[in-house]
């Protein structure tokens, strides 16, 4: 073979991946991840997506590992067919295994306690254990016939250190401006710290509840409610019920 031949040969050698090494066809099932938007991802360089998490995606770009020629997605059994090379196969194999992952449940445990403040220095509390199964709480409820109605809302999302922002409502539903909101980073299993609202109108009473406290000292009746809530995190949806 002439000079010139072989350093061509050599030069693809380098410059194609494959080129001298035998390209294999496999088809690699998913379990999780959907065929049509990984076959997307991965040709454009765009994150993996774990499912079930929209909005906590990898800022990682997954890159095709060289020896890939081709990524095709099978609808009907939810898999890649791949050709490449059997080390570069393995290698999205692996990257593959690392997203395809049973998807994120957000369970909610929140405890919202009403506390009636008495004109002659009594208090009386009543504590609702909320509990969510979901992805979140929203819920409108009366404690008690006598007492105004209150709105509750915790809604998480999970960060990519796996910790959560918690963005929780608590307000009187009947009374227009009584209403707290807060922002709260927590991690799984941990409580946030307690916060309240009340239509008391005093103004020193109204910041002692906004801060998850107790008033010691009062005048007249009011209602004020306190909002606290612990995040937990499971792997298994097929568990929820």
């Amino acid at each position: 073979m002439h000079r010139p031949v072989l350093l061509l040969l050599a030069l693809l050698a380098l410059a194609v991946p494959g080129f001298s090494q035998k390209l294999v066809l496999e088809k690699i099932p998913l379990r999780f991840l959907a065929a049509p938007d990984t076959a997307h991802r991965l040709k454009t360089g765009l994150p993996l997506r774990r499912p079930g998490n929209p909005e906590r995606e990898s800022r990682q770009r997954t890159l095709l590992p060289e020896g890939i020629v081709l990524v095709a997605p099978n609808i009907r059994d939810n898999s890649l067919t791949v050709r490449g090379t059997a080390r570069a196969i393995e290698t999205l194999k692996e990257r593959i295994q690392q997203t395809d992952l049973s998807p994120q449940k957000v369970l909610m445990n929140a405890r919202v306690t009403s506390v009636r403040f008495t004109a002659d220095g009594q208090r009386k509390e009543t504590a609702m254990p909320l509990s969510d199964k979901g992805n979140g709480i929203a819920l409108l409820a009366a404690l008690l016939r006598d007492q105004p109605v209150y709105t509750v809302s915790v809604l998480p999302r999970l960060n990519d250190d796996n910790s959560l922002t918690l963005t929780m409502v608590l307000g009187f539903n009947n009374q227009a401006g009584l209403w707290e909101r807060r922002t709260v980073r927590v991690q799984a299993g941990q409580t946030t710290p307690r916060f309240g609202v009340t239509n008391s109108p005093n103004a020193k009473v109204q910041e002692v509840v906004r801060q998850g406290r107790m008033p010691e000292r009062w005048e007249g009746e009011f209602v004020a409610y306190y909002l606290e809530a612990t995040p937990t995190i499971t792997e298994d949806n097929a568990a929820v019920l």
